[in-house]
């Protein structure tokens, strides 16, 4: 994807190396893993998702099948499944954070 192989922000230091990336697959290998998570878990109550760096993605999850909007990928019923609520954030700036209520 080209948003990977240019991004405008992580640019390659000798602090950090480059930056490593890898596309999502589908919803449900997405939260398999939070799954095992909160099985191991002793949390108890709800859990939340946040989507950062939107803006170096025009808004959209990058998976191994193509570009989804990510208000649209975080409302399947396999992440509804496990989060209460998503976050998404396009902005450096908390006042721009939108929130996708799934209760």
């Amino acid at each position: 994807s080209a948003f990977l192989r240019n991004d405008r922000t992580n640019i390659p230091n000798p602090w950090q190396g480059t930056l490593r990336a890898a596309a999502h697959g589908d919803a449900a290998d997405f939260v398999h893993a939070v799954r095992g998570d909160l099985a191991d878990s002793p949390l108890n109550g709800s859990v939340s998702l946040f989507v950062t760096h939107l803006n170096e993605t025009d808004g959209c999850m990058l998976t191994d099948t193509g570009r989804i909007p990510a208000e649209a990928y975080c409302r399947t019923d396999a992440l509804r499944a496990v989060f209460a609520r998503a976050y998404y954030s396009d902005s450096p700036c908390a006042e721009h954070v939108r929130c996708t209520d799934f209760l």
